[in-house]
């Protein structure tokens, strides 16, 4: 047997450790975002409302309507986590950074609008930054091509009208 003839030397007993994929990095990122969002605008937005000494929903708001803008507040703070669950999902496959970076910007305005919506202070703005995050969303995913989804669409169109063609030849 010659130099040349000997087997490789084992591999060690203990695998290196698996690089942390990106959809752990991107899922723990979306959940980061949302929670230290909520949180956040909840305690700036106390504090400023105590240094003022005054809460907008004890003197300015009649009390059926902070009653309906509180269920409001919940209710958008459920479009959140329906919005959360749907990135969550978008995030089992390889995606964009920039599409991702994006995604969690409009949950965290979305998961703010609602904090603010519930304190009844900056209605406005809350409204705003609501709907610009949920409006953001479906126009990300029609810009996702990581997928395929936009690309293979096209084709369908594409061979649907060809199919289209053919038959009325």
């Amino acid at each position: 047997m010659t130099s040349n003839d000997r087997a490789p030397p084992l591999a060690s007993a203990s695998p290196a450790p698996a690089p942390r994929s990106s959809t752990t990095r991107w899922r723990a990122s979306l959940v980061g975002a949302v929670l230290v969002t909520w949180v956040v605008t909840w305690v700036v937005t106390w504090v400023v409302a105590t240094m003022r000494g005054v809460h907008a929903d004890a003197a300015f708001v009649d009390p059926d309507l902070a009653t309906l803008l509180r269920g409001m507040a919940i209710l958008k703070a459920a479009a959140t986590l329906g919005a959360m669950a749907v990135l969550w999902w978008r995030f089992e496959r390889p995606i964009a950074p920039r599409i991702a970076l994006a995604g969690l910007l409009a949950i965290g305005l979305m998961a703010g609008a609602s904090v603010l919506i519930w304190h009844l202070d900056h209605l406005l703005p809350a409204a705003i930054a609501f709907h610009a995050g949920l409006f953001a969303l479906p126009w990300l995913a029609l810009r996702d091509e990581a997928d395929g989804i936009v690309r293979s669409s096209a084709m369908v169109r594409r061979y649907r009208h060809a199919f289209v063609r053919s038959e009325a030849s």
